[in-house]
């Protein structure tokens, strides 16, 4: 990981996480450990936008929002900070697409 200038670190590896349509984490990859540190099951059924930062939260809340109701939508692609269980906040480059079409 890196410094970005703005204290914020970001991850150099990727990890998945699945929603289902109501945001509920059906899946999390067990690279979570390392970029969040928590392990799998710690995610699982968890609601997946709690760890968002706040100034993230909108855009993340209406792409999401976006892709659950277009199965035409583009690949959406930005950076977004999610906090680390030990209250850092980390960042990320997020890629959401709707698979179900």
């Amino acid at each position: 990981m890196r410094n970005n200038g703005s204290g914020l670190r970001r991850a150099l590896f990727r990890y998945n996480c699945y929603h289902e349509s109501k945001g509920v984490i059906t899946y999390v990859n067990p690279a979570i450990e390392r970029a969040l540190g928590f392990k799998v099951e710690e995610r699982i059924g968890a609601k997946g936008f709690e760890r968002i930062h706040p100034d993230d939260l909108k855009f993340a809340t209406d792409a999401f929002n976006t892709l659950a109701g277009d199965t035409n939508a583009p690949v959406l692609q930005s950076e977004i900070r999610l906090r680390h269980k030990n209250g850092s906040w980390r960042t990320f480059e997020a890629v959401g697409s709707n698979w179900y079409t």
